[in-house]
């Protein structure tokens, strides 16, 4: 028992240590300047959406054709503007170029977007390669006999 007198004087000493300290770490020391409060934060407007018109992730409905207004300041309705010049349709052949594979000639050609490549005497897409030269280009025949004759560029 005389062990634990001293350990129960130690912690009555410390806990009436900190009883005393307790209010004054509560409170300021007397003239001590007191920390400013922060300023509120500013108020953030935010505009209105506006209302939406249709639904975005729907495609417009085939209608009537729109009115839009012109630089003159009168109003246009779509069959009254000018035909636009359209470009002229790409061929449904072209060579893209010629190789030299396995001792021979091959034409690489684009048909339709397909890309082929043929030898002389080979057919795709509808199209028969007829001759193959590197100075004077590809002879093709079309599916309806023609004879097309296609240069290198």
């Amino acid at each position: 028992m005389k062990r634990a007198l001293p350990a129960v004087l130690l912690l009555a000493a410390l806990a009436a240590v900190a009883v005393a300290f307790a209010p004054a770490v509560r409170e300021p020391v007397a003239g001590a300047a007191r920390a400013a409060a922060p300023p509120p934060a500013p108020e953030l407007r935010v505009p209105a959406l506006p209302a939406l018109t249709r639904d975005p992730f729907r495609y417009a409905q085939p209608g009537p054709p729109s009115r839009v207004p012109t630089a003159a300041g009168g109003i246009a309705s779509a069959g009254d503007e000018e035909p636009v010049a359209t470009l002229p349709a790409e061929p449904p052949v072209r060579l893209v170029g010629i190789l030299r594979r396995g001792g021979g000639l091959r034409a690489a050609l684009s048909i339709r977007g397909e890309l082929a490549l043929l030898a002389v005497g080979e057919q795709a897409g509808g199209f028969t390669l007829r001759g193959l030269d590197e100075d004077a280009g590809a002879r093709l025949e079309a599916p309806d006999g023609s004879i097309l004759q296609l240069r290198p560029r």
